[in-house]
């Protein structure tokens, strides 16, 4: 090998530039200054440094849940029923193309659910988590916070229009700035209404509006017509929906968005009328059920008068690997429905 290429192979493997000083231009043909080979280093990371993220979209999840403190959000999660959702779900289920309707689980959003008790009363505000998100399974209602709005008044921004069912599925969010990071992608032609302009929909043009369904940001909710979740909450969020979708051999879902009016008439549906993906036989809803689901599978387990118990323990981790679903353990909302739909699919009733 050449002195030259020897050279070269230092450099660029190794940041070896043999010499023990650079010589660095402020601008082109600007002045000259020579720096010590370290002190030139030190210099390069103080300047990477103090470069700041333009936004709350280019910070990882990790870094904005480490203080989820927000004047966005409610203090508690929507507490709605099952019931109400499932009758909502049901009533709105129209609205889904005819092949899906049957689907195992949507995720259904309500526009203003706290209309009187955040922001101002009685008005739709922006940047506020202040709508609902439910992920509705056959067993399970799991709730979170979420905003369905842009984040500003801006003339020409869109608002996903309320009374519609739009495709979503895995993909990656903010790729025009960077690499985007995991979410749900619009995957069906949508109808927004844009401020001072009205309606307007994708349906025959080149391109989606690609309202995703993402994660928002602590001190503003990230939206520009998106579908956002608190970061405090997006990846219970997202693993929740990514479970499913696998669980079910499925490569999209439906999420459905109505308003809070339609939840609140949801609530005068006679009971035997809110089927909308009716209970198996079999529900895992309690350490009891899981007991049963696991001991029908082969594991061991011990009592279920409190605590779940080591050997019960040591079962669900041995399932968990198996599955290749290790670390939801902790998560109810999550282990119930991955334990119950093994136990329905090796025959359990």
């Amino acid at each position: 090998m050449s002195d030259r290429r020897a050279r070269e192979r230092r450099i660029f493997l190794n940041a070896d530039y043999t010499g023990k000083e650079a010589v660095v231009f402020a601008t082109d043909g600007g002045d000259r200054r020579v720096l010590e080979r370290d002190a030139f280093f030190a210099m390069c990371r103080r300047m990477t440094a103090d470069i700041e993220p333009s936004s709350e979209e280019e910070l990882p999840t990790e870094v904005l849940i480490k203080n989820p403190s927000s004047k966005l959000l409610p203090q508690l999660r929507p507490r709605e029923t099952s019931s109400v959702v499932r009758a909502a779900l049901r009533n709105a289920l129209m609205l889904v193309p005819s092949a899906r309707r049957n689907d195992p689980f949507f995720v259904l959003g309500v526009r203003d659910y706290y209309l009187n008790t955040m922001g101002k009363a009685g008005v739709g505000d922006r940047n506020l988590y202040d709508d609902a998100i439910f992920v509705v399974t056959r067993d399970n209602v799991v709730p979170f916070n979420a905003n369905t709005d842009p984040s500003t008044f801006r003339s020409g921004i869109a608002q996903l229009k309320v009374g519609q069912a739009v495709c979503y599925k895995p993909g990656l969010h903010g790729i025009s700035r960077g690499a985007g990071y995991p979410a749900f992608r619009q995957n069906s032609p949508v109808v927004v209404v844009r401020d001072g302009r009205g309606e307007d929909s994708d349906a025959g043009k080149a391109g989606f509006f690609w309202i995703n369904l993402h994660r928002g940001g602590n001190t503003t909710t990230s939206s520009e017509g998106c579908q956002t979740v608190p970061p405090n909450q997006w990846d219970e969020f997202r693993d929740l929906v990514n479970i499913l979708l696998k669980e079910h051999q499925l490569t999209d879902f439906y999420y459905i968005l109505i308003d809070n009016d339609d939840l609140i008439a949801a609530k005068d549906t006679p009971a035997n009328e809110t089927n909308a993906l009716a209970t198996s036989r079999f529900a895992v809803k309690s350490l009891a059920d899981l007991n049963a689901a696991l001991s029908f599978m082969g594991g061991e387990v011990g009592h279920d008068n409190g605590a779940i118990s080591p050997t019960t323990a040591r079962s669900l981790r041995k399932f968990l690997d198996i599955v290749n679903l290790p670390g939801i353990e902790r998560k109810p909302e999550l282990l119930f429905p991955v334990v119950q739909a093994v136990y329905l699919a090796l025959g359990g009733k």
